[in-house]
């Protein structure tokens, strides 16, 4: 469902000014010289994935955070995509020249993201991003550009990159009314309940839309069609039986199901249950929306 909203997006770190980085600069920065070919986005990600990698602590942060997003310990690990550096803000930009040439530095603020995507069967989701915050000092020197009159390039730069911590992104709607004169507060909204959330999609989507009737298996399986009230229909496998009713329940990506078949006997059953493109996913068997012939 495509959204319609304008988004500001808040991000939780403790002290977002720059004039808080000296101490963050010195403890957990490095400094390199750059030639005229130098790339800010390119080097903020290398640094970024080297500081990573190459310190302890920060790795075992990194490994936790990707735990984190698992719904299921039991599943596999979410594919890590390559890491993006989005320019964040800009504390200070000043710059010096005069015909012979001059100086340039900037402060910058970038969140580097990388995406965790889930693979199933015929396509994947991102539920949740690893993002870092580095904070990023240039100075450059520079010399006139030869092909355009006033303007300027670098003919070199020394960068100073520093690692300040993995932050967390909310994106809070912005909107007309008395809900978005608070947005100058600086407050930060709690967290929202991205499993809770997740359930609710999903429980929503288990109800039959106008013009269909439950969920139609592969043949030898039952058909199920689940009502808001916890109600569940069964129809038993190859058309046997009238309709069994039962009682259903979600707990997360958990779908339980329970019923009384032709011998009295209870049937409980627990799946695992996912929305794909082609339809409702119970463990390894996709199920499709039932609307029969000429409805």
């Amino acid at each position: 469902m495509p959204f319609r909203f304008n988004v500001r997006v808040l991000v939780t770190w403790a002290a977002l000014a720059f004039a808080a980085a000296p101490m963050a600069m010195a403890q957990n920065s490095v400094t390199k010289k750059f030639g005229k070919d130098f790339d800010v986005y390119d080097e903020t990600v290398t640094f970024a994935e080297q500081w990573i990698e190459s310190h302890p602590s920060v790795k075992a942060t990194y490994d936790r955070l990707v735990k984190a997003a698992m719904a299921d310990p039991n599943e596999p690990p979410p594919d890590a995509g390559q890491r993006v550096a989005i320019k964040w803000l800009v504390p200070q930009y000043t710059a010096q020249h005069d015909d012979q040439g001059g100086t340039r530095d900037v402060q910058y603020v970038f969140l580097v993201k990388q995406a965790l995507s889930q693979r199933f069967s015929g396509g994947y989701s991102v539920e949740h991003n690893i993002v870092a915050r580095i904070l990023v000092t240039t100075h450059e020197i520079l010399i006139p550009d030869p092909k355009k009159e006033g303007d300027y390039l670098p003919e070199s730069v020394e960068a100073t990159c520093a690692f300040a911590g993995f932050v967390k992104v909310h994106l809070d709607p912005v909107g007309d009314g008395p809900a978005s004169a608070s947005q100058g507060t600086g407050k930060i909204p709690p967290e929202p309940n991205a499993k809770a959330s997740k359930e609710a999609e999903l429980k929503k989507y288990l109800y039959s839309l106008e013009g269909t009737y439950g969920w139609q298996p592969p043949e030898g399986v039952p058909l199920y069609d689940f009502f808001k009230d916890g109600r569940v229909h069964v129809q038993g496998p190859d058309g046997e039986a009238t309709m069994w009713e039962g009682k259903w329940t979600l707990k997360g990506n958990q779908l339980t199901i329970s019923y009384q078949d032709n011998d009295g006997k209870l049937q409980k059953h627990t799946y695992k249950a996912t929305i794909t493109p082609d339809g409702l996913l119970l463990d390894d068997t996709l199920y499709k929306r039932y609307k029969p012939e000429g409805g």
